[in-house]
């Protein structure tokens, strides 16, 4: 029987795992899509002159908003953000500390091996 709950509780861990992850993404990211070409690109004439199929919208808008999600990551980790929040999490959980300790000195080493190679 304790196996059973084991395996029950294992599945249900790997469900959310990859419902939130991977699937919700992906549901929500067709959703937006639809919803955009059904309310805004079907209704003037403008828009369907340039997206003349949801189709096109889709392959436009889903280039475009990969190009621009890799932009703002790009910017996000140039201006340290991602060191910000893991600063400001420390005082929550003091395992954190210990992890962004480590990822400071990995970031310090890249930055080295970079300079020495320019």
């Amino acid at each position: 029987m304790n196996k059973f709950y084991t395996n029950m509780f294992k599945g249900w861990y790997y469900f959310r795992r990859g419902h939130g992850t991977y699937l919700t993404l992906l549901l929500t990211f067709a959703n937006f899509v639809i919803i955009q070409y059904v309310f805004l690109i079907s209704k003037y004439p403008f828009f369907q002159k340039i997206f003349p199929s949801l189709t096109w919208f889709t392959i436009i808008f889903t280039i475009s908003y990969i190009f621009l999600s890799g932009l703002l990551g790009y910017i996000d980790k140039r201006k340290k953000v991602l060191n910000m929040e893991m600063s400001l999490t420390n005082d929550e959980n003091p395992y954190n500390k210990m992890f962004l300790e480590r990822f400071d000195n990995i970031d310090r080493k890249l930055k080295e091996i970079e300079n020495d190679r320019t």
